[in-house]
């Protein structure tokens, strides 16, 4: 009975229901929506960063990373890596680091060998190709300009042979421009087969970069993966720390930002609720006088909240929900008027979207709900501080 009375104030008022309800809406929806882009940014970003060279993880020899040695190579990924559930796809790669000699100068340079159909899979490597074509070689922009060539020229690899320093040419394919200038002035890609005769090594791969389902929780895919003696996973959070500390801030930005934007929508809340209550005092005293007994009084009041709470949430989300899967569909990409933004490593695009990240719905929901609850509860206690004789007797104004 109490709940349908309260539901009856609600549309008794309609004006006063309908500036409440618009204003619970309307926070649930900006703060949803607010998320929702912030997340896509920040996943977008870190889908760019690892996209080019690092991966969400590398499998190497036990070893390898400490001074990338060519001799620690590997035959095979471990079947216990490649038939893992969390790996989507996986990639060989082998690693030289040689001096390339052009038209005006030289310079060091480290040359990934890839398989382009299974590189494809696992990064954005080769869209970094912008003019030319991949293949042995393709040299960053900074490189290219250091040694003086482009699409057609021939570069010299100084390598130790079996009679001493030797030079062999091969002809630049393309050039790569993967948004970070200084790894544009030493990273170079190639053939496998290419790369390896760089490195004097016949077989085996220097790593094999993976790509996961889920690349966030890559820290504990690894605490439970079983890694066969001899090999070593290393994840994308420990190769990029620096990113990992942006991604793990954003978490905790997103619970603080929540905190301080909710209280603001909170309290136009509860000033329309208290406007309400002081306005209905009369109202409240005559129920009491008819023998309704405060606790009942109380508890209609908290439904009251309760139900306006739940109705425009349950508007607001389904709304978030549409806003959002028609940014994710078609994103509005502002690069004709602001570049991309690069800090610690991170390559932040301009371009506004939106992740359909159900938690997003969830924190927001459960926010709005506890604070509309603690609000109400804050304006039904004045029922029990009510003077029933005394508000009867006032002039209603």
């Amino acid at each position: 009975m109490l709940l349908l009375l309260a539901w009856r104030n609600l549309r008794r008022n309609r004006r006063r229901t309908l500036l409440s309800a618009l204003a619970i809406l309307l926070g649930v929806l900006f703060l949803i929506l607010t998320l929702e882009m912030y997340d896509y940014l920040l996943v977008r970003s870190v889908e760019e960063s690892l996209g080019t060279v690092r991966g969400h993880a590398r499998v190497v020899r036990r070893g390898y990373l400490k001074d990338y040695s060519p001799t620690l190579t590997l035959d095979s990924l471990p079947v216990s890596i490649r038939k893992d559930p969390e790996v989507v796809s996986y990639a060989p790669r082998v690693r030289a680091f040689v001096l390339l000699s052009g038209k005006e100068g030289d310079g060091g340079a480290q040359v990934l060998g890839i398989d382009p159909e299974a590189e494809r899979r696992v990064s954005s490597l080769l869209s970094t190709v912008k003019e030319g074509e991949f293949g042995t070689v393709a040299l960053g922009r900074g490189l290219a300009n250091l040694l003086g060539v482009g699409v057609g020229d021939t570069v010299r690899v100084v390598k130790m042979g079996g009679l001493g320093w030797e030079m062999e040419a091969f002809p630049v394919k393309g050039i790569l421009e993967t948004g970070n200038p200084g790894q544009d002035a030493y990273l170079a890609l190639g053939e496998i087969e290419d790369v390896r005769r760089m490195t004097g090594i016949r077989e085996g791969y220097h790593e094999y970069v993976l790509r996961l389902k889920h690349p966030f929780l890559a820290l504990k895919w690894k605490e439970s993966l079983k890694v066969p003696k001899g090999y070593e996973v290393v994840v994308w959070q420990e190769d990029m720390r620096g990113i990992w500390e942006i991604v793990r801030l954003w978490w905790v930005f997103k619970v603080i930002m929540a905190a301080f934007f909710y209280p603001a929508v909170l309290l136009i809340v509860f000033n329309t609720f208290a406007m309400a209550y002081y306005e209905r005092k009369r109202e409240f005293a005559a129920l009491l006088a008819i023998g309704i007994g405060r606790w009942r009084l109380f508890r209609m009041l908290i439904y009251e909240v309760m139900l306006l709470t739940f109705v425009s949430i349950a508007l607001s989300v389904p709304l978030s929900l549409l806003v959002a899967y028609l940014l994710n569909r078609h994103p509005i990409d502002l690069s004709s008027v602001i570049t991309n933004v690069r800090w610690e490593g991170l390559y932040i695009s301009p371009v506004v979207s939106a992740a359909l990240n159900p938690g997003n719905y969830v924190l927001s929901s459960v926010l709005m709900l506890l604070g509309a609850f603690a609000f109400g509860i804050a304006i039904a206690v004045g029922v029990f501080r009510l003077d029933v004789s005394r508000t009867l007797r006032e002039r209603v104004i």
